[in-house]
């Protein structure tokens, strides 16, 4: 008898303080398959990393606590967090903040206004190929 082996669950962090689209992103994303957890405040964020371990982190920037943007930079300073893919998706559509976030470290960006479940999933699995 052979036995199947199974993947451990992809584990995402969402860090967003809407709840409603924190709950949108985590009921379609655990549909996919994937391991969720919701942090509202960018400072807890901090603290879920290294606790939660995640494969990707979903990060809104405006925050309370930590702003998204101080999130990167201390993700992006730390030896154990610093090559976990960051997918932004924001209501910024400001250019200088798009750079921004890409400059300080996240690998891509997504405003909130463009976004749709599918365009978010095929994000997600572009950016775990990739690590």
């Amino acid at each position: 008898m052979q036995t199947q082996q199974t993947q451990p669950l992809r584990k995402i962090l969402i860090v967003e303080d809407d709840l409603n689209m924190a709950a949108t992103y985590a009921g379609f994303l655990r549909e996919q398959g994937y391991n969720v957890r919701i942090e509202t405040h960018g400072d807890k964020a901090l603290l879920a990393v290294d606790v939660f371990f995640p494969d990707l982190i979903i990060l809104d920037i405006i925050l309370p606590g930590l702003d998204g943007f101080s999130v990167i930079e201390t993700l992006r300073k730390q030896e154990d967090t610093k090559q976990i893919p960051i997918l932004v998706v924001s209501n910024l559509v400001d250019k200088d903040k798009i750079n921004m976030a890409v400059k300080l470290g996240a690998q891509d960006y997504i405003t909130k206004p463009n976004l749709t479940m599918d365009y978010l999933n095929e994000k997600i699995k572009w950016l775990l190929k990739l690590h």
